[in-house]
């Protein structure tokens, strides 16, 4: 319950500190842009710092803060974690145009656990702070699913129910997965595509009767027993 209540702000944050002050245009006018050209000069070092467990620095901190278990919490699904119920940053929120809103994606808290992911867990798929668009993402070579050819096949897929293991968050070692053409699915364990055996799976269309189930990559074939 004090998780679920829990403001995720700064101190830098421009929304907040009107609230504080009770400030309203365009009686406090001249504050409220003072504040505002602080915050946006903060974000704008945070953005130039952008790349999260980049450096050993960040590594330390993100090990010895409570980050991981909640985290972890988030990825059991604790219930406690489904909504905050406001806004969900990683950052300062500053007005951008008389607007409090986070327009990244990633920060939806009206999608179950989303705002408590991208508040306490890295981002495997995508090595950038802030986003307009997923396919931000799609484009950098970070992207593990970035050796696909086609561009939308570039999409990186990253679950809760992959990355239960304490051990493994507290590495920083996540499972993703990754776009596969059919006949193949993707193994968290070599980070690649590998071959469906359709015969060993029961997946085929053989008549077991009369037929012998010959599994080929990407595919299967039935002969004569």
């Amino acid at each position: 319950t004090v998780v679920g209540s829990a403001l995720l702000t700064r101190s830098s944050d421009s929304c907040k500190i009107i609230n504080e002050h009770k400030w309203e245009y365009p009686r406090n006018a001249g504050s409220i842009e003072a504040v505002e050209m602080e915050c946006v000069r903060l974000r704008e070092i945070d953005w130039e710092n952008a790349d999260p467990f980049k450096g050993p620095l960040e590594r330390f901190q993100w090990r010895v803060s409570a980050s991981y278990y909640m985290c972890h919490f988030t990825m059991l699904e604790n219930p406690s974690l489904i909504m905050f119920g406001e806004r969900c940053d990683n950052f300062a929120n500053c007005l951008m145009g008389r607007s409090a809103r986070n327009y990244d994606p990633r920060a939806d808290d009206s999608k179950p656990f989303q705002c408590a992911m991208y508040s306490f867990c890295p981002d495997p798929c995508c090595n950038k702070k802030v986003i307009s668009s997923i396919e931000d993402c799609w484009g950098l070579e970070d992207n593990p699913c970035y050796w696909q050819t086609d561009p939308e096949k570039k999409r990186c897929g990253f679950n809760r129910e992959d990355n239960r293991d304490l051990a493994s968050v507290v590495l920083n070692e996540w499972n993703v997965t990754c776009h596969c053409e059919p006949g193949y699915e993707w193994e968290s364990m070599f980070g690649s595509c590998v071959d469906i055996d359709e015969c060993s799976t029961g997946t085929h269309t053989c008549v077991p009767t009369i037929e012998m189930c010959i599994n080929l990559k990407g595919n299967y074939s039935c002969a004569c027993a």
